[in-house]
């Protein structure tokens, strides 16, 4: 997963490229885990880490906006260079309020390394506790028979 330290250096490495306009900077970091269960038994289990980047660039009350899902350094010019050309191709938006000042926001811990950590078995024992609550059904497979 992407850490806080690094996630502010690739912010910061695409905001020096913004030559003083005004920017925004979303990283999404996530790591999803999937488990499939077919007859009653785990068919296939995936773990995958995502990471997603939006940059909104503001000229004037011209907004840009583009997104990748790299942060090496060519990936941060190229999104910069798309979120400029949007912002010199869209109109111009009158209600466009300007982006507030920078603050300062208490830091929350919000990972939680058991539930990050929690194994595809244990998972997949807890679904299975889940459906016999469920009381007694019929077997259907995908395709509804």
């Amino acid at each position: 997963m992407l850490g806080e330290k690094e996630a502010r250096k690739v912010c910061q490495q695409a905001l020096s490229q913004c030559d003083g306009l005004a920017a925004e900077v979303l990283i999404i970091a996530e790591d999803v885990a999937l488990t499939h269960f077919v007859n009653c038994a785990i068919f296939e289990s995936v773990v995958e880490q995502k990471v997603s980047l939006v940059l909104q660039i503001f000229r004037g009350k011209r907004r840009g906006t583009a997104t990748t899902h790299r942060l090496d350094s060519e990936a941060l010019t190229q999104v910069v260079a798309r979120a400029r050309m949007d912002a010199d191709t869209n109109p111009e938006d009158p209600d466009y309020p300007e982006l507030p000042e920078p603050s300062h926001y208490a830091a929350v811990q919000a990972f939680d390394a058991e539930t990050a950590d929690y194994p595809a078995r244990k998972r997949g024992e807890m679904a299975g506790e889940a459906c016999s609550l469920a009381g007694p059904f019929e077997s259907l497979n995908n395709d509804g028979r």
